[in-house]
């Protein structure tokens, strides 16, 4: 597991006694190199892991409050909170930068699908025949909602008014290149042309196509934060 593999890591890395620490509190290197670090580690260490333990390691150089400050700045007002920078016992830190990193993620996964209620709408392209029943166009209601489940269905309120009790299902699609870059990444949904992935300067999501879309409802409350246990690149 990630999160028990970067706790070992943390654990070793912070009986390394050689850190500086450069540019600000949050521009963080180390003397010891990546090879050096590996040589001294008894275990395979990823990437991820290896981050995580550079910043548990540089925590202790600066004031806790602080990096608690910083975390509770950048995370006022989001939509959603990370859940890999809420795992038990992670430093503010890691917290912190593990933050910024999936805020920027473009990749959805069933995590953040599941995760999250959605509010859904026809767009102005749709067929005026559904706009008039979509409250988001003649304002009559509360805006239509779909949940997304782990075992690949979609549901809606009781009494939706274009809900017809129909089976609806989705997958997530990601194509890479040779060189592990994403080529195409989109959500399908029953036999509705592909929805494209967006993600909000609020960390919400938006999934589009030329027909509807769906829009997360912001749950920054959620103690033990959204999305996937680990990170998404």
């Amino acid at each position: 597991m990630i999160c028990a593999a970067s706790r070992r890591h943390c654990e070793v890395v912070n009986r390394l006694d050689s850190a500086k620490v450069a540019h600000g509190p949050f521009d963080v290197s180390l003397i010891r190199s990546g090879e050096e670090m590996r040589a001294t580690l008894s275990f395979p260490v990823s990437p991820a892991c290896e981050q995580l333990g550079r910043l548990a390691a540089c925590e202790r150089y600066h004031p806790p409050y602080l990096i608690t400050d910083r975390c509770e700045e950048l995370w006022f007002g989001k939509a959603h909170i990370p859940r890999i920078s809420k795992v038990p016992g992670l430093s503010k830190l890691a917290s912190y930068s593990l933050s910024v990193m999936d805020g920027k993620r473009a990749r959805i996964t069933w995590n953040d699908l599941c995760d999250h209620v959605w509010e859904f709408h026809f767009t102005e392209a749709a067929p005026e025949y559904w706009r008039n029943l979509d409250p988001y166009w003649n304002e009559t209601g509360t805006p239509m909602r779909r949940y997304f489940h782990p075992d690949g269905s979609i549901t809606a309120d009781h009494g939706d008014p274009v809900w017809g009790g129909h089976e609806s299902c989705y997958t997530t699609v990601t194509s890479l290149l040779g060189d592990g870059k994403v080529r195409e990444h989109y959500v399908r949904i029953n036999r509705w042309p592909q929805f494209y992935v967006s993600r909000k300067p609020d960390w919400g999501w938006e999934l589009t196509n030329n027909i509807c879309c769906y829009t997360s409802v912001p749950n920054a409350e959620k103690e033990d934060g959204t999305g996937p246990p680990f990170p998404v690149f």
